[in-house]
This record gives C-alpha cells, sequence and structure tokens, in this order.
C-alpha cells in the first residue's frame, strides 16, 4: 500500500476553505486510490469555527496528528485579541 503525508496548517474540522480543500484531496486519495493516509496539522484556536460535515471525512485519515502552537504563537494570539478589543471599542 503507498503511503502519502500531508502536512497542512488548515485541515478538518477546522471551517476554511483550505481545509475543506486538503481534507477532500485525502479523502479522494483513501477512497479512489487506497493510500495510507497521514496528516500532521495545527491544533484549533477558541476562536476558530469546527464544521461538523468535514468531521466526518476525518474516518478516511489512517493518522491524524495535531500539532499544538508554540508559546510565542500563543502570545500573538493574545496580543491580537487585545488589538481587536480596543479597535471595536473605538
Amino acid at each position: 500500500m503507498k503511503k502519502i503525508i500531508i502536512i497542512s496548517e488548515c485541515f478538518a474540522p477546522n471551517n476554511k476553505i483550505a481545509a475543506i480543500r486538503t481534507t477532500k484531496l485525502a479523502k479522494y486519495f483513501k477512497l479512489k486510490q487506497n493510500y495510507n493516509i497521514t496528516v500532521i496539522s495545527r491544533a484549533l484556536r477558541n476562536d476558530e469555527i469546527v464544521d461538523p460535515i468535514l468531521s466526518e471525512d476525518l474516518k478516511y485519515v489512517d493518522n491524524h496528528i495535531i500539532v499544538g502552537h508554540s508559546k510565542y504563537m500563543k502570545n500573538l494570539f493574545k496580543i491580537r485579541e487585545r488589538l481587536i478589543k480596543v479597535s471595536i471599542r473605538r
């Protein structure tokens, strides 16, 4: 059996266009070509939306490795949230 590894910032269940494309691509390779699919993606942030329909396509992925955010990225997210709150108040 052939193997494919997909490294993507966005993957199911994230509700973004990039996640939809890569998830459907993985599903296609599994159904049509019977590849062994491994995906490495980042963890969802608190403000991101989960797509329940896209979550169902995770069953076609053999291994899904979720990588957490670094402390640096977590701090950037906090700063961004503060800036958004300040701009909304104005």
